[in-house]
């Protein structure tokens, strides 16, 4: 785990935040900068005021604290998703069976995730999606104060299982909420895969209007140029978008470009998913 001194800076520069700005008026700039250089500790009653002023959770701090590597919430997240490329609904089955023994322990993010694999294995056997469990789902993502990774990689996993309407309105949630974080490593490139499977659907349900706002809407957060999935795929679902409302031969062309970029980079595999969806979704033919 990265030294916290050193993480509090990270923080703080991502945010654009001085020392000043970060001490307030209850610690002095002098004693934050040596608890950033190592030099001096930091009692828990300081660093609660710390984390106060930059805005960030326990959990999202020692998230960065640990390299950005998971704990178990999001462990168990990779764990699901291993058993549903599997096809394997035993897998999910026995899963939920250890998730809904630890529920006395921490019965709010375990129940969740009980929830989390029966809506799942409802989607793979093609049954209906209990309404209680969508509702308290909803409940929860509507309400809580501020998103985290859990509450982004919770939504981006059961998104399937809402209405249109929710689904636009939880996608809002999700850009004003993780405001806070924006600037930290992973956090804008999970939006934004987030916004692409929000896209996906909204593009399979044929809802053109509400596609091109959440075009719009990515435009606004995303602004890593870097080469990712997230940036590729939202260039690819664009030009869908654009063949959609009428602009075929630019839309085209968006779309040739992605899937040669793909060949290009050595990801023939994402080059081949995105010429099954275009070949499978929609109407069009390159």
């Amino acid at each position: 785990m990265k030294n916290l001194g050193s993480v509090i800076r990270e923080v703080r520069k991502s945010k654009a935040l001085t020392l000043k700005q970060v001490a307030g008026s209850e610690l002095s700039v002098a004693f934050l900068s040596k608890v950033e250089r190592g030099d001096s500790d930091i009692a828990l009653n300081n660093f609660l005021i710390v984390l106060k002023t930059l805005n960030i959770s326990w959990d999202e701090f020692f998230y960065v604290a640990n390299g950005y590597q998971g704990g178990n919430r999001l462990k168990f997240i990779e764990n699901v998703k291993k058993y549903i490329l599997e096809d394997n609904v035993y897998g999910l089955q026995r899963l939920q069976s250890i998730e809904a023994k630890a529920c006395n322990h921490n019965s709010k993010y375990h129940h969740f995730n009980v929830i989390i694999i029966d809506l799942i294995i409802s989607q793979i056997q093609h049954k209906q999606f209990k309404k209680e469990y969508v509702t308290e789902l909803q409940t929860y993502l509507l309400n809580v104060e501020n998103w985290g990774i859990y509450e982004l990689t919770l939504f981006n996993n059961v998104m399937f299982c809402f209405p249109t309407s929710v689904l636009s309105l939880l996608l809002d949630n999700a850009t004003k909420k993780t405001i806070a974080y924006r600037h930290l490593p992973q956090y804008e490139e999970l939006l934004m895969i987030i916004i692409c499977n929000n896209l996906e659907i909204t593009l399979q349900q044929k809802n053109i209007v509400r596609a091109e706002k959440i075009v719009a809407q990515s435009k606004e957060i995303y602004r890593d140029k870097r080469i990712s999935l997230s940036n590729m795929k939202f260039k690819f679902l664009q030009g869908i978008l654009m063949m959609y409302t009428g602009n075929v031969d630019a839309g085209k062309k968006l779309v040739v470009g992605v899937i040669d970029a793909c060949y290009v980079l050595g990801d023939d595999e994402q080059a081949n998913s995105f010429v099954k969806y275009l070949n499978g979704s929609t109407n069009f033919e390159i």
